[in-house]
């Protein structure tokens, strides 16, 4: 059965019109009729998922897939690429996929990527030290601060990294607390 996983060139978050470039390594060989990557803008709730934008690369490769194999690929992010959002009732994201077309269930390695609008400064990743945190209150009420600006209070405030609904700040830094 084969098996592939993705290596992905910088990160962790990219720009509307930039392209995005890789490889798709082959980490299980097996037959397949033939190898794609895609991007697409995928809307998910908790019974339905489908990609709304998808933009396909030509096949990376046909036939027998040879394990250690590695496929380097390259997708143009449309300039009008929309940023991600999380709502009560579900998520839309952008995804890597790649698909090796084969008899039976098609086998994919599929990767969540950041595309952000031009000008909005994001944080430059998740912190990784857990510290301690007050649970949140019930009936937690939300505020997003406005883009770029970090909160003044502490509290749990949406994720800037778009990773989970919620991640508490102390104040002073994001923690590694967060709320799905």
């Amino acid at each position: 059965m084969t098996e592939l996983a993705l290596e992905l060139d910088g990160g962790p978050r990219w720009h509307p019109g930039e392209a995005l470039s890789g490889r798709v390594i082959v980490t299980e060989g097996g037959k397949s009729r033939s190898l794609r990557v895609s991007l697409a803008f995928v809307n998910q709730t908790s019974d339905y998922r489908e990609p709304s934008v998808v933009i396909a690369s030509a096949p990376l490769h046909e036939g027998e897939l040879v394990a250690g194999t590695r496929l380097p690929f390259r997708l143009a992010i449309p300039p009008d690429a929309p940023p991600p959002h999380m709502a009560p009732w579900g998520r839309l994201f952008w995804e890597v996929d790649a698909q090796s077309d084969q008899f039976g269930p098609d086998a994919h390695a599929r990767q969540e990527v950041l595309i952000a609008a031009d000008g909005v400064p994001l944080p430059s990743g998740p912190p990784s030290d857990p510290a301690p945190t007050p649970p949140p209150p019930p009936g937690i009420t939300t505020v997003i601060p406005p883009v770029g600006a970090e909160p003044q209070n502490p509290g749990w405030y949406p994720d800037p990294w778009l990773r989970w609904r919620l991640r508490y700040w102390d104040g002073a830094r994001w923690t590694a607390d967060v709320l799905n």
